[in-house]
C-alpha cells in the first residue's frame, strides 16, 4: 500500500471512530429495563474493519475504547474496567478478517456469499467483544459484584440484541450504498477490477 493510501486509511479511521464515539455519546449506552448495552458506534467500527481489514479495525476499536474510557469517573479506581473496555472494543476489528472475501464477492455480485461474510464477521467480532467484556467484568474488575449467572445472562442478551442491531444497520447500508464497503484504493481488488466496478 502506498503512503498516500495509508494516510487516507488512517484519516478515514479517525473520522469514523470519532463519529462512532459521538453516536455512542448521543444515544443511551444502556436500556435500563433490559440492562442491555447498545453499541450503535460498534457498527461504524465494524464497517471500517470490513472496508480496510483487521489491523485498521483493531486500531479503530481500541481508539474508540480509549475515547469511551475518558468518560469513566475516577479512572484510577477502575483500571480493570478501562483496560477491559479497550481490549473489548478492539475485538470489533476481527470483522476485518472477512473484508477480503466480502469485497471480492460483492464485486462479483455473489450476494449469498456477501451476506454470509457479513453475518459471520459481525457475529465473530461482537461475540469476541462480549467474551472479553464478560471475563474482565467477572474476574478482574473488583467494582463488579454481579453473580456469575446473572452476568452471563445479561451479556448473552446484549450479544443477541447487538448482533441484530448492527446487522440491520449494515444490511441497510449494503443495499443503499454498496460502494461504502469497497474503498477506491482497496488492496483486495486489483486496479483493473476496481475500474470496472466504478464504471458499473
Amino acid at each position: 500500500m502506498r503512503a498516500a493510501d495509508r494516510i487516507v486509511t488512517f484519516v478515514e479511521g479517525l473520522l469514523l471512530t470519532a463519529l462512532a464515539f459521538l453516536v455512542q455519546f448521543v444515544f443511551p449506552a444502556m436500556v435500563q429495563s433490559w440492562d442491555i448495552i447498545l453499541m450503535f458506534g460498534g457498527a461504524l467500527v465494524i464497517l471500517y474493519a470490513l472496508r480496510r481489514g483487521p489491523l485498521p479495525g483493531f486500531f479503530s476499536g481500541a481508539l474508540l475504547g480509549c475515547a469511551q474510557a475518558i468518560m469513566i469517573e475516577q479512572p484510577k479506581e477502575h483500571i480493570a474496567q478501562i483496560v477491559g473496555l479497550i481490549l473489548a472494543t478492539s475485538m470489533l476489528g476481527l470483522a476485518g478478517y472477512f473484508a477480503r472475501n466480502l469485497q471480492r464477492t460483492l464485486h462479483n455480485h455473489r450476494m449469498f456469499s456477501v451476506y454470509l461474510n457479513l453475518v459471520t464477521g459481525v457475529i465473530v467480532s461482537v461475540l469476541a467483544f462480549f467474551i472479553v467484556r464478560f471475563v474482565v467484568m467477572q474476574y478482574f474488575d473488583t467494582s463488579v459484584t454481579m453473580p456469575l449467572m446473572t452476568g452471563l445472562k445479561q451479556n448473552s442478551w446484549s450479544f443477541l440484541v447487538n448482533v441484530v442491531l448492527i446487522l440491520l444497520i449494515l444490511i441497510v447500508l449494503l443495499n443503499t450504498m454498496t460502494k461504502a464497503f469497497i474503498p477506491k484504493n482497496t488492496p483486495y481488488i486489483s486496479r483493473k477490477e476496481r475500474s470496472r466496478l466504478l464504471n458499473d
